[in-house]
């Protein structure tokens, strides 16, 4: 995604706004860091603003266990930092207010064999 395609941004905000989701599909990027300059770069020309998810202000969240010496008692985990089940759950009801829009980039299938969603198929 460019800024050549503020149009085609713009055309998948309307679309976002009168269906409530939209599904895009991005080309391979060369790494998940790239993919995600991509990624806050469309939400830019959407003119959406991406909530930060802790105090360090991140944006993107990695729902991905973390690796076992990252692991400490004294630091409370995530559901999504662990590799426990993940029952069928709304992203961000706790946030106040909550927010518009939940998106999700996926740039890898679950190793564990899950991922299910009401959007999809």
């Amino acid at each position: 995604f460019t800024n050549a395609n503020k149009f085609e941004a713009q055309e998948y905000r309307k679309a976002l706004q009168s269906n409530g989701a939209i599904l895009l599909k991005f080309t391979s990027a060369k790494s998940p860091e790239l993919a995600e300059r991509r990624l806050l770069r469309l939400f830019s020309a959407m003119d959406l603003l991406p909530l930060s998810h802790d105090i360090k202000g991140t944006l993107l969240w990695h729902v991905r266990p973390l690796p076992s010496q990252l692991i400490s008692p004294d630091l409370p985990l995530a559901r999504s930092q662990t590799k426990k089940e993940f029952a069928l759950h709304t992203d961000c009801s706790f946030s106040d207010p909550t927010p518009n829009y939940v998106g999700m980039y996926v740039i890898n299938a679950d190793s564990l064999g899950g991922g299910s969603s009401t959007l999809l198929s």
